[in-house]
Formats: C-alpha cells, structure tokens, sequence
C-alpha cells in the first residue's frame, strides 16, 4: 500500500498551497483508504477553460510532468513520494475548480 495520508502546505508568492487527506469508509476488506486532495495554482495552459459553474467539463487526462517535481520542492519529499505512487497507480484524477467565472468584472464592485 502507499503510505498516507499526505499533509502540508507552503506559500509561494502569496498563493497558498496545501495537501491533505483523511481515511474514509470503503467496501468491506479494502484496508486504509484516504481521501487525498492538493490544491494548487496551475497554468492555464494545462486546464479546459471553466463553464458557467465554474466546472470543468472532463478534467485533465493525466497528471502533468511537472506535478511531482512541484510536490517535492515545496511540500516535501514525503508528499512527493505518496502522489508520485498514487500517479503511477492511477488513483489521481486531476478536476480544476476555477473560483471565477464572469462575463464581465467591473472595477470596483
């Protein structure tokens, strides 16, 4: 199994970056399962431009080369090693939520 769950957080130029997890239920004889999530500034060349609801329609297809390398220079060689594993297991499915969607932003409201 891969060791979990994962935990930390940096800022990095003001943006805060923070990986967690908390074990959760699963069907009877699974062992540990852990709800894991990162949440990260991306380039908005590596993500589908949101919809109305500030969704994504289908996501990333894979994780993107420079993930791991990220995880480990900011959150640790620990939490690098545990999405490194989940990555090449497949149990990390990459869904953008984009925190504004408008038409138009007017300057001051």
């Amino acid at each position: 199994g891969i060791e979990g769950p994962t935990s930390g957080s940096a800022t990095i130029r003001g943006a805060q970056y923070a990986t967690l997890g908390f074990p959760c239920a699963g069907p009877a004889g699974t062992g540990d399962l852990w709800n894991c999530g990162i949440y990260m500034l991306m380039p908005e060349a590596d993500v589908e431009a949101p919809s109305r609801n500030r969704q994504v329609k289908s996501g990333m297809k894979s994780v993107p080369d420079w993930f791991v390398p990220f995880i480990r220079h900011f959150l640790g060689a620990r939490n690098a090693k545990f999405w490194q594993q989940c990555s090449q297991q497949g149990k990390v499915s990459p869904h953008p939520v984009w925190e504004l969607a408008a038409d138009r932003v007017v300057a001051g409201r």
